[in-house]
């Protein structure tokens, strides 16, 4: 008599390889996940350390004004002060300053002011008239000096980088170019996600 065991109920031979499949799935989004975080933190730290170092060791970001030099007047070689010479193309980070706040400042910081319909951020040398309202500045590789009234100062210069001016000056150069290869990578992930995932499906159902 031939007898063969018998199967319980329900029972499906393709069910240890599809639990082992879910179990990858898992595995995988898991992985996704966690790499997605670590890479958005790093992110985040490594934008909190630019921005840190920018605003003048200070990661508060309110009254300020971002500002990229475009002009080489500032590019000398004084280096005793807060804010050392920069050349063109840095990216400068200035502070808002009050009335009040107007009146103290101090040979050797920068300021930024209004100088007809352009934005200037030169050194302050002489300080001798600021009860009169007026401090006298002169860009560090300037011959020329300017009279600058309180009512014409935005704020004071708390720090720049030349690399992160530079990079914006690549990016504002080439940014169509960027953006289209941002675009090409976003298609082509989309495409190879696809190709990876119909091929996984098919080995599955072999």
């Amino acid at each position: 008599m031939d007898i063969r065991p018998s199967r319980p109920s329900g029972f499906n031979m393709d069910s240890e390889p599809d639990a082992r499949s879910d179990s990858s799935k898992k595995s995988k989004k898991r992985l996704t996940i966690i790499a997605s975080v670590a890479a958005i933190a790093i992110v985040a730290v490594a934008a909190s350390a630019v921005i840190y170092d920018l605003n003048g060791d200070s990661l508060d970001l309110s009254g300020r004004q971002a500002l990229l030099i475009v002009s080489s007047s500032m590019d000398g070689d004084v280096h005793e002060y807060a804010v050392d010479s920069f050349p063109a193309h840095s990216m400068a980070m200035a502070r808002n300053l009050s009335e009040s706040e107007k009146k103290e400042i101090s040979v050797g910081d920068v300021i930024l002011f209004r100088l007809g319909s352009l934005k200037v951020t030169h050194r302050v040398i002489d300080t001798s008239h600021i009860d009169e309202g007026y401090v006298t500045t002169k860009g560090d590789a300037s011959e020329t000096t300017e009279k600058v009234y309180f009512t014409a100062v935005e704020g004071e210069v708390v720090g720049t980088s030349h690399w992160l001016g530079e990079t914006a000056m690549f990016v504002r150069a080439n940014f169509f170019w960027i953006l289209g290869l941002i675009f090409a990578f976003i298609i082509a992930d989309i495409f190879i996600s696809a190709y990876l995932k119909d091929k996984t499906s098919k080995e599955i159902e072999k």
